[in-house]
């Protein structure tokens, strides 16, 4: 199911062995609602984050067992700016007022099976209650169409 809980996800294949983690592919568009993201969207409309890459955690942790936040947050910072980059062909973020993020793994999730995490771009708010609409994808250095506004006087 999609965040919304309203809109079901297409998938491929036996759900049998493949990994469990709720992930999207590079190149979705997650809404924008209520300051936060809900399902997938067409990233030509007002979205909350791009997905532009996604990290297999247990292939960076090949020891097998849970890892720690702190460490998933390192590899997340090592790997993300790279997928983020080749994505995009090597935009500036900051210059379009969009931010880099990514999702970690918590310990009962990693035990179900999910050990996939996203790397996603989006535009914080100016006061930092959330997330502001960003229009257009950011692939192969195609700026959004329309980037969060400035603050005045920012």
């Amino acid at each position: 199911a999609a965040p919304s809980g309203k809109a079901l996800v297409p998938t491929t294949n036996t759900a049998k062995n493949q990994n469990q983690s709720d992930v999207y592919d590079p190149g979705t568009c997650l809404a924008l609602v209520d300051k936060s993201f809900g399902d997938p969207i067409e990233c030509t409309k007002a979205h909350a984050y791009e997905i532009v890459g996604v990290i297999d955690l247990s292939q960076t942790f090949k020891e097998g067992g849970y890892p720690l936040e702190e460490q998933q947050q390192t590899a997340m910072l090592d790997q993300c700016p790279k997928l983020a980059s080749e994505y995009s062909g090597g935009l500036n973020l900051a210059d379009k007022k969009l931010t880099l993020t990514w999702d970690t793994r918590k310990q009962e999730s990693w035990d179900a099976g999910s050990q996939l995490a996203v790397c996603k771009v989006g535009a914080p708010l100016p006061d930092n209650s959330g997330l502001a609409p960003v229009t257009g994808s950011i692939k192969a250095a195609g700026a959004p169409a329309s980037p969060p506004p400035s603050t005045p006087g920012g």
